[in-house]
């Protein structure tokens, strides 16, 4: 509530920039097989939330074939590895504007694969969508990436760069995030 008051802000970013969300969190199971069909699952989801993009006259009629073949899940895995990046092509075009994206619990594919034996192709396929869909990516403004895991810049984001890393422990965030001291004992 407290950033509502601040109209300068709210006039820059609020319903300014189309936003395309992701969620890895269902990402998992016990064999990579089984994983990555939650993969293909999730991306064919998010197409299914953003079918307004097939009517747009400002999106090519080749992105629209494959964003199809995400949608029923018909994708070879290199299409799947693209497919935030045509997402957030397609919305660019729609739009007019670059696109927000944001992926919450990129690092859940990549435990639950660590957990279970499959980690080395689930590393193929979640650095190659994350690279794609963040490296030099025209299409997007920012990209905003959450996780319980840090993240390392020597691991599955090695194709991408300028990243900014905050931690919710951090002390400039102590009044953001958990209780302050004052609430505490308050």
């Amino acid at each position: 509530m407290e950033i509502s008051r601040r109209k300068d802000i709210c006039a820059e970013w609020m319903n300014q920039w189309p936003v395309l969300f992701v969620t890895f969190k269902d990402v998992q199971d016990l064999d990579f097989s089984d994983a990555y069909a939650q993969l293909a699952y999730t991306i064919s989801d998010l197409c299914m939330e953003h079918t307004y993009l097939l009517d747009s006259d400002r999106v090519d009629d080749i992105d629209k074939e494959r964003f199809l073949e995400l949608n029923k899940g018909s994708a070879s895995k290199a299409a799947v590895k693209s497919g935030l990046f045509l997402l957030t092509r397609m919305m660019r075009r729609h739009y007019g504007k670059a696109v927000i994206l944001l992926i919450d619990e990129y690092d859940v594919p990549l435990a639950k694969a660590n957990e279970h034996g499959y980690y080395d192709p689930m590393l193929n396929i979640m650095s190659g969508l994350l690279s794609k869909a963040l490296k030099t990516n025209p299409f997007i403004k920012f990209s905003i990436v959450t996780g319980c895991l840090k993240i390392a810049k020597e691991s599955i984001f090695t194709g991408t760069n300028s990243f900014v890393s905050n931690s919710v422990s951090e002390e400039r965030y102590s009044g953001t995030f958990g209780f302050t001291e004052k609430e505490v004992h308050g």
